[in-house]
Formats: C-alpha cells, structure tokens, sequence
C-alpha cells in the first residue's frame, strides 16, 4: 500500500515538474518571441530615421545644387556683364566719350541682379510666410505661377486652419511647391486645383491637376520627387492618399490631426 502512495507521489511530482517546465519554456519562448518583434520594430524605426535623414541631406543637396546653378548661370552672368560695362565705363571717361548709355546699361543690370537675388531669397524663405501664414504664402507662390502662364492655378482654401508651427508650415509649403513643380515638369495639365477640407479632427488638404500623370518612378515610394513630399508629410505627422491615374491627372490628399493646429501661437523655427 505504501509502495502505491509513494508511486503516486513520484508520479505527482513529475508532473507538477512537468508542467513548470512546460510554464517556464512557454514562458522563455514567449519572452524570446517577443524580444525578437521588439528588435524588430527597433531596427524597422532606426531604418526609417536613417532613410529620412538620407532624404532630408538628399533634398538639401538638390537644393543646394540648384542655388548654385541659379548663382552660377544668372547672377554670375549678369557680374559678368557689369564688370564689363564698368571696363567700357572706364575707357569711355578717359576718352571723354558720352557715357549715359553704359550707365544705363549698369544701372539696368544691377537693378535685374537685385531682382533675381531677391527672387531666390523669397523661393529660399518666403518673407510672407512668416510674416502673415501659409495660406497668405501660398496665395502669393499661386499669383507667381499664374504669371508664367504655365499652368492656372486654383487655389480654394478656407480661413479655418488655425495657426501652424512655423516649421510645419515651412513643410508644407515645400510639399505644394515640389507638387507643383512635378505637374508642370511631367503631368502636361492646364490647370491645378488645391482645396482643403477641416472637420474636428482632420485638415484635409486635396491637390489635383488635369495632366497625364506622374511617371511610375515619380510616383513611386522610391521615386525622388514623392520621396521628398512623404519625408515633409512624415514630420508632419500627415498621411498621403495618392491617386495617379492614367492620362486621368493626380489627386493628392494630404491628411493631418487638426488637434496640432488649434489656434494658438506660432513657433519659430
């Protein structure tokens, strides 16, 4: 009879050892499992900021390649020109000629340099932006793009925005100039339309054109012209919805939580 309990007993304690074996395995398995997503998820985070930092310096670069082009083939040139005029200048005084005209020509070439110098300064960091909001910048890039009959511009957007971070508002600036910019580079449209939409949670801001279309490498995630509008609509913490459909033009919904634009002050940079 002893010999039944004490086998029953062994055989209890092997399986009260059984199963905190099986509890501590499940347990280790289960905490590997989840140390293993959270490695994951830190290396899918850490290879997204280093893609977005790869974007950041690659827009600064084009950015800086195109002021440096703009510097060297315009304001250079028109250096050039003067410094030759003042040459002319200096040999018409020597030889008591009339000078009026080479003055004119200086004066007209200094005035054009200021001109495009300033032009470049507002493309850089438009002064209204900061001065009077987005809204009241884009109505001024919309004027601007209007002008060189290009493409026609509608823009219809509300007074209910509420006051963005001046940063964020840089952002978003840069994503309609770039869009623009793709339209008229690739899409062949007549016209663009940006509108937005606010409800109590979400700005809706809609960009859409009548052209054929982006390219599919624009288009794409990888394509440079979006990547650079996905990494500004990242830090703003907005969601695109991109339709670009075949000679049926594009249709860009940028979406952001209104609860970061509530009226209240503006932050620079």
């Amino acid at each position: 009879m002893q010999e039944s309990y004490l086998f029953l007993l062994i055989i209890g304690l092997g399986f009260v050892l059984l199963m905190i074996v099986s509890v501590l395995l499940i347990f280790n398995t289960s905490r590997k499992r989840v140390l293993a997503e959270i490695s994951e998820k830190q290396e899918k985070e850490l290879e997204f900021k280093h893609k977005l930092l790869k974007n950041n310096v690659l827009t600064q670069e084009k950015e800086r390649g195109r002021i440096a082009k703009e510097l060297h083939d315009d304001i250079v040139a028109q250096l050039n020109v003067i410094n030759l005029s003042c040459n002319l200048l200096e040999s018409s005084l020597k030889s008591g000629n009339n000078v009026e005209e080479q003055l004119d020509q200086i004066r007209t070439a200094l005035n054009d340099s200021i001109v495009r110098i300033r032009d470049m300064s507002h493309v850089l960091y438009p002064p209204v932006l900061e001065k009077f909001g987005l809204q009241s910048a884009l109505q001024s890039l919309v004027i601007a793009i209007n002008r060189t009959g290009q493409v026609k511009v509608n823009l219809q957007v509300g007074e209910d925005w509420g006051i963005l971070e001046l940063s964020d508002e840089l952002n978003l600036y840069r994503v309609f100039q770039e869009l623009i910019n793709n339209t008229i580079k690739h899409a062949r449209a007549s016209n663009i339309c940006i509108t937005s939409i606010v409800d109590d949670s979400t700005l809706r801001i809609i960009y859409k054109d009548d052209g054929i279309g982006f390219p599919k490498e624009l288009a794409s995630k990888e394509g440079m012209g979006m990547n650079n509008i996905r990494t500004r609509a990242t830090l703003l913490d907005a969601s695109l919805d991109i339709k670009n459909g075949i000679n049926s033009g594009v249709e860009i919904v940028i979406s952001m939580p209104f609860k970061r634009y509530q009226n209240g002050t503006a932050k620079k940079i």
